[in-house]
Order: C-alpha cells, then sequence, then structure tokens
C-alpha cells in the first residue's frame, strides 16, 4: 500500500514510483473521507450518518459503529446496547464515527482492475469472517473461498457485485487511480440486496493467491487471458490491456493463523498435519499479538455454506485447536 512516509523516501533517493498517490488512497479508504469521497456511489452503502461520538443516539437497534481508520475488522464495532456505546463515547467522545445499519448476511470481496481506458471487474470470493477458531472479532475476516459464491450467489447478486465494482472503478479511473482495488460486499439475507461495505484503494492481500490459482486454470484450459496481478502490473506500467479479461476461477481457499490463536512451540507440529493433508503453508517470522502467523492455501474449498465449514475447512480447524 503506497503511504506518505514511502513517496518521501522514494523522492529523497529520487526513485519512481508507479503506484497512485497516498493520499488519494487514504481518501478513498478511510471511512470519514469515503463517504465524501463517493458521491453518488453513497447509494451502494447501508444507512448511514458521521457525526461526533458523543452525538451517536442508541434508537434500540443493533449498528455498526466505525472509526476513521479500520482494517481487517480492527476500529469496528457493531453496538447491540445503550450500555456499550456509553462506554465508547466516555472514551471517544469527541472522535468522528461513521455509524451504519446493520446487515446480516455473508460478506464477499472482488479484486479489481482499472486502466486510463477501461476497467476490469474481477472474480467473487468468499469472505470467511468472523469464525472460531481462527478469532473471536465476529468482524475479523481470516481467509477467503473462492468457489461457495457460485453455490449461495444468486446471479443477480453476483450482477450487484459487479455493477459496484464497475461504478467504484469508474469513479476511480476519473480520480487517476492506476491498478488494482479491492471492494468488500455484503448479500442482506432477509432482502436479497447487495451493499458496499468497504474499498480497499492498493492491492488487496487476497491477490497473491487469487494469481496463483488463475495461473493454474489458465495452464489447464489455455485460456488467453490475465492474472489480477500481471493485470495490475500492466496497468501501473501503463501497458495497453483494454481488450483483456481476468482468468476465471471456481475453486481455492486460503485461511490465516494470527498470533495469539496458537502456541508457538506447536507450529512446527501444525505446519507438519497440515502438510500432510496435501495443503500449502506459508510461515511467517512476525510476534506480535494479532499479527499473520501462518497461511493454509488449497486449490479445494474450505466452506460448505454461510458460516459453515466444508470436511476440509472442519479439518483444518480441529487440527488449530489441537496446537492451541
Amino acid at each position: 500500500k503506497p503511504t506518505p512516509k514511502i513517496e518521501r523516501i522514494c523522492k529523497a533517493q529520487g526513485w519512481t514510483l508507479i503506484n497512485p498517490s497516498a493520499v488519494l488512497a487514504n481518501n478513498i479508504e478511510e471511512k470519514i473521507s469515503q463517504v465524501t469521497w463517493l458521491e453518488n456511489l453513497t447509494r451502494f452503502l447501508p444507512q448511514h450518518s458521521i457525526l461526533a461520538c458523543k452525538d451517536v443516539a442508541w434508537n434500540f437497534e443493533p449498528f455498526v459503529l466505525q472509526f476513521n481508520r479500520a482494517h481487517t475488522g480492527n476500529g469496528t464495532m457493531l453496538i447491540t446496547s445503550k450500555e456499550q456505546l456509553r462506554g465508547v463515547q466516555e472514551t471517544f467522545p469527541e472522535r468522528p464515527v461513521r455509524t451504519s445499519a446493520f446487515i446480516s448476511g455473508p460478506m464477499f470481496t472482488s479484486n479489481n482492475i482499472v486502466t486510463p481506458n477501461t476497467i476490469l471487474t474481477g472474480n467473487i470470493s468468499y469472505q470467511i469472517t468472523g469464525m472460531a477458531p481462527f478469532t473471536d472479532n465476529p468482524f475479523a475476516t481470516v481467509g477467503n473461498d473462492w468457489h461457495i459464491p457460485q453455490t449461495i450467489l444468486p446471479y443477480d447478486a453476483q450482477s450487484a457485485c459487479k455493477e459496484i465494482a464497475y461504478a467504484v472503478g469508474k469513479k476511480l479511473q476519473q480520480d487517476g487511480w492506476r491498478g488494482a482495488f479491492g471492494i468488500d460486499l455484503i448479500h442482506e439475507q432477509s432482502t436479497g440486496k447487495m451493499y458496499l461495505i468497504e474499498i480497499n484503494a492498493r492491492q488487496p492481500a487476497s491477490v497473491t493467491f487469487e494469481s496463483q490459482l488463475q495461473s493454474r486454470a489458465r495452464s489447464k484450459t489455455g485460456a488467453n487471458a490475465l492474472t489480477t496481478a500481471e493485470a495490475h502490473t500492466a496497468a501501473l506500467l501503463d501497458i495497453d490491456i483494454a481488450k483483456a479479461t481476468l482468468v476465471p476461477i471456481t475453486n481455492g481457499a486460503q485461511v490465516i493463523v494470527r498470533n495469539g490463536r496458537v502456541h508457538a512451540d506447536n507450529m512446527d507440529m501444525l505446519i507438519t498435519a497440515l502438510t500432510k493433508r496435501q495443503l500449502t503453508t506459508i510461515p511467517y517470522p512476525n510476534t506480535k499479538p494479532g499479527t499473520d502467523l501462518l497461511r493454509i492455501q488449497s486449490t479445494a474449498s474450505f466452506m460448505d455454506a454461510h458460516q459453515r465449514w466444508s470436511a476440509l475447512g472442519n479439518d483444518i480447524a480441529d487440527t488449530i485447536i489441537t496446537s492451541v
């Protein structure tokens, strides 16, 4: 992700940056400025308000409260009582917050590409969110599954995903964005409506594995299309890909174990057990609580339904539990 600090260092060293500006990225990603930036595209958001935390009223219904900066669920809270709200207000009375109607349903991610003359809308993956034993935070995203959207997401909802991705891409294009961006969406179970809940103005973390799955799929089908990473790079280098498409994928999943969920002394045993199940494991040297410790990947699905593991997903979860 571009940051002002990286931009300053590169300028001082005389290095050329090909990423869009950090100011633009932050303006798009941060929860307060994002609403203004979206302009008429706020129609895709759940009902929302922006006000000082002390001025938020309890209306006897659960709602989502977000501070300006939030990532993988941090900075986002589900407020379910007047007492809980009062506690947040006493701690951060003057801090601006965005409140949104609570939407119940599965969440999805789409990684897309912007160039000066085209928008490439990408595959839809299911967000594995708030699931034990990987997290206790109901808003924390711990993985992606590229198979299950085909079974739980109706065609009109998939079309709505594409519509929202394209509309956000056009707005980004107008503001000079180039390369990858991600959107997170939620499919309301009671109405079937699709809502935009987050914009990731950068190369989202899931692009790497998604592109590996795309490369594997392309080698099997001979499809004349680009992976998301290839298209991202081409867009940043101003290579014309107006006639290109992104490789479609129909399977694959990954999930992340974070520090604090597994005892470090049990990591070697855990990796061995997962490798025997034909799973790819990528360990990280991080030690800070909450940071990525182990990434688990497969060309198969981890999910059977919304919030329900498949047999393989259950096997992984059970293996994690025995390593705690």
